[in-house]
Formats: C-alpha cells, structure tokens, sequence
C-alpha cells in the first residue's frame, strides 16, 4: 500500500461510524455519521467515498487537507484532494469491498 494512503485506524467509539466524503456545488465536505444513506438526502449531496472510521480519522484528514478547507467540513476540490479520493477509490475497489 502506498505510504501516503496509510490511514491510521482508531477503534471507533461507534462500529457504525464511517467517514464519508461526498461533494455538492463543487465542494467537497468530509465529515462523519452513523447513517450515510440519511446524512447525504440531509445535505442533498452525493457520495464520493466513504470509509470505515470515526470522529478522530476525520479529524486526521481535516488536517491534511487544511489548506484546501474553505468553512467548516467544506473544502476546495483540490488536485491534492481528488488525487487522495480517488486513489482510496481504486485501493477499494481492487480490495473487492464497497
């Protein structure tokens, strides 16, 4: 696996919590929830990549991708962070997981 997409894995203080990243209007936000399905028709946005984690990976990621942050959970579709999604994206789908 490539050294740049190493996540570091917490235990999830909830085994439902994922971290998503979904886009809408050009933006990107990269937030958490328990319920995907529920929170992308609650911001009428779609799903870019979700994965397993919790309020601490999100945290994580906010931070990488800082500069890129606009307001919020809301960030600049980037290069940078298009590289990141869909590079996860491929890694997913070779893994034959969703």
């Amino acid at each position: 696996m490539d050294e740049q997409l190493c996540l570091f894995v917490t235990v999830s203080t909830d085994p439902r919590s994922v971290v998503y990243f979904a886009e809408r209007r050009g933006y990107i936000k990269i937030g958490t929830t328990t319920n995907p399905y529920r929170r992308m028709r609650e911001l009428k946005a779609r799903f870019l990549l979700v994965l397993p984690g919790d309020v601490f990976l999100e945290a994580q990621l906010h931070r990488r991708f800082a500069n890129s942050r606009m307001v919020g959970e809301w960030f600049a579709p980037t290069p940078e962070l298009w590289d990141y999604i869909y590079r996860l994206r491929s890694q997913t789908d070779e893994d034959g997981a969703a």
